[in-house]
């Protein structure tokens, strides 16, 4: 996959992993998805009772992310398995395809988190900024962080996959 092909994937991720955040809720602990009429409960444990994953994608899940909490499944698109979940210190969502297999992971999480080379770029380049949030996609063996960045006057989102940063977006607050 050449390099443009992956930041297409990347951004295609972000935003239907945008708009799933947008069209689902939380409520009492159970996530409610529009156009759904199914509610998924909250638990630390995974269960193939509960409509959307397959026994392989719960395998997988498990041997993955053993220690995950909060679990719960539902579906996108054309009924392809997706897990919501913690782990320390992150939200996490995992898609998997038809056959059960692992296709991303997409993680939402604090500075404290950011492995330590990215982090290290991210704090000589932009001096004075502080780190508010970042997004960190996994896939086709590649990672890509997106990582929003404020001071008193602006946000500014940036995108690092590999060793090249690029600055998306600026923002001024008002």
């Amino acid at each position: 996959m050449n390099k443009n092909s992956f930041y297409s994937v990347a951004f295609l991720v972000l935003c239907l992993s945008g708009s799933a955040v947008a069209y689902s809720q939380v409520i009492n602990n159970e996530i409610a998805s529009l156009g759904s009429s199914q509610k998924f409960k909250n638990g630390n444990s995974v269960s193939t009772e509960v409509a959307g994953p397959n026994e392989k994608s719960v395998l997988i899940f498990n041997k993955m992310f053993g220690n995950a909490t909060n679990v719960f499944w539902s579906t996108e698109g054309k009924g392809l398995p997706i897990a919501y979940f913690d782990l320390p210190g992150r939200k996490n969502r995992a898609g998997f395809d038809k056959k059960g297999n692992l296709v991303y992971t997409i993680s939402y999480y604090k500075e404290e988190q950011l492995p330590k080379p990215v982090l290290l770029k991210v704090k000589e380049t932009y001096y004075g900024k502080n780190i508010y949030c970042v997004t960190e996609v996994n896939y086709d063996g590649k990672t890509a962080y997106l990582i929003i960045l404020e001071d008193k006057t602006s946000w500014l989102h940036i995108k690092i996959v590999g060793d090249e940063m690029v600055e998306e977006k600026v923002m001024i607050k008002g």
